[in-house]
């Protein structure tokens, strides 16, 4: 069944998909989907992997990959590196450029598909940061590939807040949904509102669903979570090195953060790569 629902879309498919929903949730993605505990924990990795960086090379430059509002590019320029953004959303672009000149920050951005840009692109970076990017990619494994090729000599990959397969768990399913209710009344609550009504009319009848036009598609692995096993062999055979990779449990509230860290729910992963074999990466 599994793999059924997932051949029936493209590549194509997806990135539509993006594009349709994040026109319409621009203005209000930040406000639901952002959280304390992942702004710390994205923070820290970012540091890590710069001051890392920082024993060979100065100067650094960055990219946030499918930077949507530039959240990963914020925390670059605070830590002192130059940065560019790249999204294939124009309306999220257009907020992240309004938050760049309000905070009066210099960061280039660039609306691109990210498969397109990694293609054409000729700068190499010395980091390259998915921040809860690659649940909305086709193919997870490619893009990684691709990216890898567009670092410097011993420059880092960070991909971070993406899904494990345990999200399967019917457990760990009914608690998301209280989990991003909550979330949604505490930080937009009509947003909560639209959502349940649209499942209320389709569960009477009286909408269709669309597929291509669901949030769903356009977060394509959060259905099922990634395989990040299988990534990391994907990876490592195509000649490139896994200096960390740690699963954690991840909310949308304090509550529930505690909850699955309680119940061992190992809902999301983090990985380190490079293009260079190292022992010394520590955090």
């Amino acid at each position: 069944m599994k793999k059924n629902i997932i051949n029936q879309y493209s590549e194509k498919d997806i990135i539509n998909a993006n594009k349709q929903v994040y026109s319409k949730i621009a203005r209000t993605y930040e406000d639901v989907v952002f959280t304390k505990d992942a702004n710390s924990r994205l923070f820290l990795a970012i540091s890590d992997c710069i001051k890392y960086l920082r024993k060979t090379k100065k100067d650094l430059l960055a990219l946030d990959a499918c930077g949507g509002s530039g959240q990963a590019a914020f925390i670059i320029n605070e830590l002192g590196c130059s940065a560019h953004l790249v999204d294939l959303s124009s309306e999220m672009i257009k907020n992240s450029m309004k938050h760049f000149k309000k905070n009066n920050i210099k960061i280039k951005t660039i609306n691109s598909e990210i498969n397109q840009f990694l293609k054409k692109n000729e700068i190499k970076y010395d980091l390259i940061v998915f921040s809860s990017a690659l649940h909305h990619l086709r193919h997870p494994d490619k893009i990684l590939i691709s990216a890898m090729k567009n670092l410097s000599e011993g420059g880092l990959l960070l991909t971070i807040s993406d899904p494990t397969q345990n999200i399967q768990k019917k457990s760990f399913k009914i608690l998301s949904i209280v989990d991003r209710a909550i979330n949604h009344f505490i930080k937009n609550p009509m947003t909560l509102f639209k959502i349940t009504s649209n499942k209320i009319s389709i569960l009477f009848g009286l909408k269709k669903i669309k597929p291509l036009n669901q949030g769903w598609l356009s977060e394509f692995h959060s259905r099922y979570g990634i395989d990040d096993d299988n990534l990391i062999s994907t990876l490592r055979e195509n000649g490139n090195y896994v200096l960390k990779h740690k699963r954690y449990s991840a909310g949308y509230t304090y509550v529930f953060q505690k909850i699955y860290t309680i119940l061992r729910y190992k809902t999301s992963f983090l990985m380190v790569l490079s293009n260079k074999n190292s022992e010394n990466f520590q955090s």
